[in-house]
């Protein structure tokens, strides 16, 4: 099987952008007066997940940028049951499932064979919260019948806002600024260069959500994976994006953009952007990403 067979879950057909943009954070230029990180990697070290058979790409999009802000939050690793032993792959980890069915409900669109929208992520994202994977963890049934042990759970983990985004330059800013990650929900597969490349909007079947962690410089990218050398060499950057397919999908779970294919998805009606930030104000905050620790 293709990685590009795997169940899928964005359904852009039931966006309702209206409420999208309606909760959407004035997007603020924090670049202006300061100079650009050659990488950012919100994402580095973090496994890749499996949705499998599942159409849970929004859940695990969502549960892998609140794992992003987590850490740049704390200024460190992430220790969610706060006790003491941070990086628990139970303990110390979000749950796709609740982030899944949860988005779901505030979306309209549940049932087990469903996906789910952006927006209804936005209102899990802000308003209930995030529970840990050990509360409810991926190898659990669908259920709409949540307790209310989860509900506890997840109120102790907030993004403090988002903000829709329009344009490659604006993507490039917020992570850049120190805002934090970004995710997306595109039509999918895209045009792979390389298997795992893309410089152009996708024609894919399907909706797909992904957590979209940082950029590289082009020439990391380059020699990291010699079959895309060519396209992104001389490229100042390209985004890096986390899939939810294992490390066995694209790039040992990872794919790339160029700002060129980012602007253009961009464009494609079924592409909704939104940068995620613990900070409930914007500003530019300095990190060390070489540790990604707060400097």
């Amino acid at each position: 099987m293709s990685t590009d067979d795997f169940a899928l879950g964005y359904e852009w057909q039931e966006e309702n952008t209206a409420l999208l943009e309606a909760g959407s954070y004035p997007y603020m230029d924090l670049m202006a007066t300061h100079e650009a990180p050659k990488e950012v990697d919100y994402g580095d070290g973090f496994s890749i997940r499996n949705q499998s058979s599942r159409p849970s790409c929004r859940g695990h999009s969502l549960a892998a940028v609140a794992r992003m802000c987590a850490r740049i939050k704390a200024g460190g690793p992430i220790d969610l049951d706060q006790d003491g032993t941070p990086g628990e792959r139970m303990q110390d980890d979000f749950s796709p499932n609740w982030c899944w069915v949860r988005s779901q409900v505030h979306g309209g669109t549940v049932g087990a064979n469903r996906g789910a929208t952006m927006q209804g992520g936005v209102k899990v994202g802000l308003d209930d919260g995030i529970c840990r994977e050990v509360v409810y963890p991926y190898s659990a049934p669908h259920s709409t019948r949540l307790s209310e042990a989860m509900a506890q759970d997840a109120a102790r983990f907030k993004f403090g806002r988002y903000s829709t985004l329009r344009s490659e330059q604006q993507v490039h800013d917020w992570l850049a600024s120190g805002q934090g990650p970004c995710e997306w929900g595109t039509m999918w597969p895209f045009q792979w260069i390389g298997g795992c490349l893309a410089d152009a909007a996708p024609k894919g079947r399907g909706g797909h959500a992904t957590a979209i962690r940082g950029y590289w410089t082009g020439q990391r990218v380059a020699q990291a994976v010699p079959s895309v050398a060519r396209w992104v060499q001389n490229e100042p950057y390209v985004y890096v994006c986390e899939n939810s397919h294992s490390e066995q999908a694209q790039w040992r779970g990872l794919y790339f953009v160029t700002r060129r294919g980012m602007e253009a998805t961009l464009r494609d009606r079924a592409t909704h952007l939104i940068g995620w930030s613990d900070l409930s104000y914007p500003f530019f905050r300095k990190v060390d990403w070489s540790k990604a620790k707060i400097a």
